[in-house]
């Protein structure tokens, strides 16, 4: 499942959207993984102990999100791709 603040009509990083989401989900604290690319959203999902991090969309947001995945298990070692003749 995903999410989008705008269509639950609450702003990050107003509390009240983190705990919302909580009810919505039934998840809690350690049990969510949160990115964002604002530091303040990032706090305010921290404040709420959420496993957050700030992703750099500048940089290789996908390199950024695989690794943080990788690190809580969520994701597994990358695989090469498979090479046929």
């Amino acid at each position: 499942r995903h999410f989008a603040s705008h269509l639950l009509a609450l702003a990050k990083p107003d509390d009240a959207i983190y705990a919302y989401f909580e009810r919505l989900t039934e998840l809690r604290g350690g049990d969510i993984l949160f990115f964002d690319d604002r530091i303040e959203n990032v706090e305010g999902a921290l404040r709420r102990n959420w496993r957050a991090h700030r992703i750099d969309p500048r940089g290789d947001t996908i390199a950024q999100v695989r690794e943080h995945l990788g690190r809580y298990g969520v994701l597994g070692p990358r695989s090469s791709p498979s090479r046929y003749p």
